[in-house]
């Protein structure tokens, strides 16, 4: 999960796209994508055009912290 990514972000696990996010929360389900062993990941963010066309710049790219999270979900859900 990441904390504040601005605007969308793309994550990538071993080459492979893992799903994109258009607006927070910034998480992602990578259970099908690891791998025994080591794992690569990979975010591309990207913002809107308003750095481009707007009167100020806004913040860009990844501005917080970025954390692998494991959780355990019950047999229910």
């Amino acid at each position: 999960e990441a904390e504040d990514i601005r605007e969308t972000a793309c994550l990538y696990v071993n080459d492979m796209e893992a799903g994109i996010r258009l607006w927070p929360p910034y998480h992602w389900n990578i259970t099908s994508y690891v791998e025994q062993g080591n794992n690569h990941f990979t975010i591309r963010a990207a913002n809107t055009l308003e750095n481009l066309y707007g009167k100020s710049a806004l913040p860009s790219g990844v501005n917080g912290q970025v954390k692998l999270v494991r959780r355990t979900l019950s047999k229910g859900m």
